[in-house]
């Protein structure tokens, strides 16, 4: 008995497959759309971080340059003072 129960199920309503199924593939649609910028957002915080890496390795070889020079410049001046 119980399977002729499930096999006599109505048919379901082709209007309403159809509307899931432009809702399923609008959902797939943004989804895709979302995940596209979501990339491009990560790719641009890596180019960023990347730039910002740069300069701050940038900032300190010139620190590094001025310290070096300005201890030459104090060893120079300690040695005419004597």
């Amino acid at each position: 008995m119980q399977i002729l129960q499930l096999t006599r199920l109505p048919i379901p309503d082709a209007e309403q497959i159809v509307r899931q199924a432009d809702m399923i593939s609008a959902l797939t649609l943004q989804r895709d759309l979302l995940m596209h910028q979501a990339e491009e957002q990560r790719l641009k915080w890596v180019s960023e971080k990347y730039g910002w890496e740069r300069m701050v390795e940038a900032l300190i070889s010139q620190q590094t340059k001025n310290r070096t020079a300005s201890d030459r410049d104090d060893v120079s001046d300690h040695i005419q003072l004597s």
